[in-house]
């Protein structure tokens, strides 16, 4: 395999950008604190124990971002599909006893040894490889309602799914946003986008009318 294909790139880093997020990220971990000083005292007997659990994935973030930052885009764009289906059965893999982790009545969790994670935060990321990477393909069908909309409707529906079954509302919610977002962007009928808006809404009317009823 040629080295050219992976090739660093070299452009400047956009070093705004690192710095608000990094403020960000600093922000979070004050709120953390904030919000678990207590329950960390009661249950582990000191104060920094989830402080200290997102300091060392905020710090794996960092190490994760710098390498991902000097691969080459083209990387990303040929093997997107393989990211974004690795990141589905993920998803699913919840759903299975002694890999999925039940927390707050919610299975949300992978839990194998010391790994502890959320898929569906690796699926927002790679969600949006995806179909960025599967719009700029299709560029000429988008706009076609059963090569375009179609396809677009059922990978995001597939996500959805799985996420909502969890339950988790807000993050499905954030899957759609960022769907309806890339796939205007990407050259999206507007008729077809008011079409799935109008009909996730009436299907999210529905789930929350029988878990009100229920």
């Amino acid at each position: 395999m040629s080295l050219q294909r992976f090739r660093i790139k070299q452009q400047k880093p956009n070093y705004f950008l690192a710095l608000i997020i990094f403020i960000l990220a600093i922000f979070g971990l004050i709120m953390i604190y904030s919000a678990s000083v207590v329950i960390s005292y009661q249950e582990f007997g000191y104060n920094y124990y989830y402080l200290n659990k997102q300091a060392l994935s905020l710090f794996i973030g960092i190490i994760a971002f710098i390498i991902a930052s000097k691969i080459d885009y083209r990387f990303w764009q040929k093997n997107s599909f393989w990211i974004f289906l690795v990141s589905v059965v993920l998803l699913a893999a919840v759903f299975i006893p002694g890999i999925g982790r039940e927390l707050g009545g919610s299975s949300r969790w992978i839990h194998i040894g010391s790994l502890f994670f959320q898929p569906s935060e690796i699926v927002k990321l790679t969600f949006i490889f995806y179909l960025a990477a599967w719009l700029s393909k299709k560029s000429e069908f988008i706009a076609n309602f059963i090569k375009g909309f179609i396809p677009f409707v059922i990978v995001t529906s597939i996500v959805g799914v799985l996420i909502m079954n969890e339950p988790d509302m807000g993050t499905t919610l954030v899957i759609a946003a960022i769907g309806v977002a890339i796939f205007f962007s990407g050259g999206g009928a507007l008729n077809q986008i008011w079409l799935g808006i109008g009909s996730a809404i009436g299907i999210f009317w529905l789930l929350i009318k029988s878990l009100w009823c229920f």
